[in-house]
């Protein structure tokens, strides 16, 4: 991260996809594509990308790692899925989370008791709510420093 890396692309489809996330300890990418129609989660072993598993079963977009503990929305509602890769990749059934939280972007805590993001201010429209997770720089310096060791495996 001093400036003198190239960026090069992990992988390459003809569907649109966004909102990829590494997790914490590199082994697994998750985004979401529309490959399927919808846009939905997948997640794969990285960097292998040997496997592929698609993570929501309802149209979802937005995601956060939590440990091996994968959020992500849909339709207003937050849900989880456990990632396991120990011998092959494998994903849990989704569990409702959180409900009824409005679309916008959103982090989990490491622990994943908690998500945290901005909502608009009702009594203000033109202004943002910013809620600051304090000690956020050293967690993701950790997912960083775990992603760079994991690609020069």
């Amino acid at each position: 991260l001093d400036g003198s890396a190239t960026c090069e692309p992990v992988f390459t489809t003809l569907a649109d996809w966004t909102n990829a996330r590494i997790s914490a300890d590199g082994r697994l990418i998750a985004y979401t594509s529309k490959e399927s129609g919808d846009w939905a989660v997948y997640v794969q072993p990285y960097p292998s990308l040997d496997k592929k598993v698609r993570v929501s079963v309802l149209p979802a977009f937005r995601l956060s790692w939590a440990g091996s503990t994968l959020f992500f929305r849909g339709d207003g509602d937050v849900y989880s899925v456990e990632v396991d890769l120990s011998d092959v990749l494998t994903v849990s059934t989704p569990q409702l989370r959180f409900t009824g939280i409005p679309e916008s972007r959103f982090d989990a805590m490491p622990d994943g008791s908690r998500i945290i993001q901005s909502t608009p201010l009702r009594d203000f429209a033109p202004l943002r709510e910013v809620r600051v997770w304090l000690g956020a720089e050293g967690v993701i310096r950790t997912r960083l420093d775990a992603a760079a060791k994991a690609a020069r495996r």
